[in-house]
């Protein structure tokens, strides 16, 4: 196993674990990134589910209808971000979130179905200013 893919299978068990100490959680990512010249990003499937696809379209369709046409372009583009996401997580059959590292990033591939999503997020976030 290669160095990187060990430190991202350690730091993917922490998003599961019962003690979750935020402090640590941050100088491990800045360890990561720094030692692999990496960037962080969050990729958040969470707030692009298939709910708030569904939700795009219908205000879209409600645009057309009353002709308010920026509106439904607005909504017509938002839809077309969550259909993104929505084809990404069921092609690569994601079910938890998780990190990975992709041409010079360390995604976050936020789900918000982990015991520690949150508290990760917060994390990854504070880095990423």
């Amino acid at each position: 196993m290669k160095p990187l893919d060990k430190a991202l299978k350690t730091l993917n068990s922490l998003l599961n674990k019962a003690y979750f100490d935020s402090t640590l959680i941050v100088e491990v990512l800045k360890v990561i990134i720094n030692k692999w010249h990496l960037k962080i990003v969050i990729a958040d499937f969470e707030a692009h589910d298939e709910a708030q696809l569904e939700k795009y379209r219908e205000e879209k369709i409600k645009g057309v209808r009353s002709q308010n046409y920026t509106w439904a372009a607005q909504n017509r583009d938002l839809a077309k971000e969550c259909q993104k996401y929505v084809t990404i997580k069921d092609h690569f059959n994601l079910n938890k979130s998780q990190f990975i590292s992709e041409n010079g990033y360390l995604v976050y591939l936020y789900l918000g179905n982990c015991r520690n999503d949150e508290a990760m997020r917060q994390c990854v976030e504070r880095l990423k200013s």
